[in-house]
């Protein structure tokens, strides 16, 4: 017989538990609980209207499926009350016990002593078990709730059940125990992952909302290099998001670039790195345009499943640093180099000459008389001849080699790998050149804009010192003036 109760409650609890997925699917925009001991019967009135009303029909369901002994219908029908008190508390305790009693009175037999005692108890249960949720501050509600549902319905079992089949009572508790742990792990299970759920989509929603109104291109890749995710923003360069990942491997990054970034992603995946670049890729008119891209591997379970990239348009910062680089290492006046930057590429070239044993020559030159042009013809005018001076030179001194604006109308040129020899014909050029230019000047005696230049070459005579090979160009700098400008000297021990 206790066999046999057991397994007729079996489907109450499967009733009850197939109920329960069901409410908390359709109600889970409403149920808002981080776990089972979370839950308080804090919803509007509304929906403890609707919990209570829903719990109801499921007690009653219950009731169809009980067992009847001696005309006394067992079953478990408790669980709906106790679970609509612990959302609803005693607005939605009532009404599940409302229901459950007015199925047990007019649907399942005649009015009798039992189905009295039984409408009865179902108010009973159901007052203090909202009462219980609703007053006590405890996490142990549901803890107390049973015990006095099974004190209640143990006391009308007594009542009801002679003195054998009242031993049957043992069977039906240890069901509603089984039962009472049975749905505890299943609600904190249910609100645990609703919570989750929920979370996850508001995070979901936050990153969507941050993504879809910012300008950097915001992608997520698959270990395999597939897109996932991009942003809208993507857009900006002309590119419709589904089209994505065919550009980023074909035509949006600059080719010289791509394998750059593949081995970095790959290296991102493979040993869990962040990885930071900075690449060209083609912007929505066509042109090349720079960006910064830092990526960073999602690990799950210790291995890599995805990446996420950020990329950050920086042409226009690239062009300010290239602007202020620029303006930096440059004459304001003349567009060659200033003096700050000849004297860092002096040390840089003078180290690696001394290193590899190369030669390197330093030429240094003026303008004859240029203080008297100034006078004759103003400053403006002299603006123009230096400027005018440092075009057609810098076209003799090109890259590797170096043309500086030394101070004032000085000017200095290194010249990387030359021997004094052909440093000698470089700087004979540069004089003849100034010279063809025919800028007059009355104020000299050659009536035109003339040079003077002095050479030292480190090589061809060892000097101690980049400030020595200065020193030594500047003597033969002076030597040239002194022996009548508009020529070119070269440094040797007997000057």
């Amino acid at each position: 017989m206790i066999l046999n109760i057991i397994e007729d409650l079996i489907p109450n609890l499967a009733i009850f538990v197939s109920s329960s997925f069901l409410i908390y699917f359709f109600m889970r925009n409403r149920i808002r609980y981080k776990n089972f001991y979370d839950i308080k019967p804090t919803a509007p009135l509304s929906e403890r209207m609707i919990f209570g009303t829903i719990d109801g029909i499921i007690g009653s369901i219950i009731m169809h499926y009980g067992i009847t002994v001696d005309y006394v219908l067992i079953d478990l029908r408790h669980f709906p009350i106790m679970v609509s008190a612990l959302f609803g508390g005693i607005p939605s305790a009532l009404i599940t016990g409302a229901i459950i009693a007015c199925s047990r009175y007019f649907l399942f037999d005649e009015p009798s002593f039992s189905t009295l005692l039984g409408v009865i108890n179902a108010f009973n249960m159901s007052l203090v078990c909202g009462m219980i949720s609703t007053y006590l501050k405890t996490r142990h509600r549901w803890v107390y709730m049973n015990i006095y549902c099974f004190s209640s319905i143990t006391i009308v079992g007594i009542i009801l059940l002679d003195g054998e089949t009242s031993r049957l009572i043992f069977s039906f508790l240890l069901i509603s125990c089984i039962s009472a742990f049975c749905i505890f792990y299943l609600h904190d299970y249910l609100s645990k992952t609703l919570y989750l759920l929920r979370k996850i989509k508001e995070n979901d929603d936050k990153f969507r909302a941050i993504t879809d109104n910012i300008s950097d291109v915001v992608s997520i890749l698959d270990k395999e290099g597939n897109t996932t995710y991009v942003s809208p923003s993507i857009r900006n360069y002309g590119i419709e998001p589904k089209k994505y990942n065919a550009e980023f491997y074909g035509n949006l990054i600059h080719p010289e670039d791509r394998a750059s970034i593949m081995s970095l992603f790959r290296n991102s995946v493979d040993e869990k790195k962040t990885f930071r670049i900075e690449i060209r890729w083609r912007t929505s008119n066509g042109s090349w345009g720079d960006v910064d891209i830092s990526g960073t591997p999602i690990i799950e379970n210790n291995m890599v499943n995805s990446v996420v990239l950020v990329c950050r348009d920086i042409t226009e910062r690239k062009k300010l640093e290239q602007s202020l680089l620029y303006l930096s290492n440059n004459d304001g006046l003349t567009g060659v180099a200033n003096r700050r930057y000849f004297d860092e590429r002096l040390n840089i070239e003078w180290d690696l000459s001394i290193h590899n044993k190369s030669f390197l020559s330093l030429i240094l030159f003026d303008i004859d008389d240029f203080k008297l042009y100034n006078d004759t013809y103003g400053h403006q005018a002299g603006d123009i001849c230096l400027k005018t001076i440092a075009s057609y030179v810098k076209e003799i001194v090109r890259s590797p080699h170096l043309l500086a604006r030394y101070g004032g109308e000085e000017f200095a040129a290194i010249l990387i790998g030359k021997n004094n020899e052909e440093s000698y014909k470089i700087a004979e050029k540069i004089r003849t050149v100034v010279e063809s230019l025919r800028i007059s000047n009355t104020s000299s005696d050659n009536k035109i804009i003339t040079i003077s230049i002095g050479l030292a070459t480190q090589g061809n005579i060892s000097f101690r010192s980049k400030e020595e090979l200065i020193e030594k160009a500047d003597l033969a700098l002076y030597e040239a003036k002194k022996g009548g400008r508009n020529r070119v000297v070269s440094f040797n021990p007997k000057l």
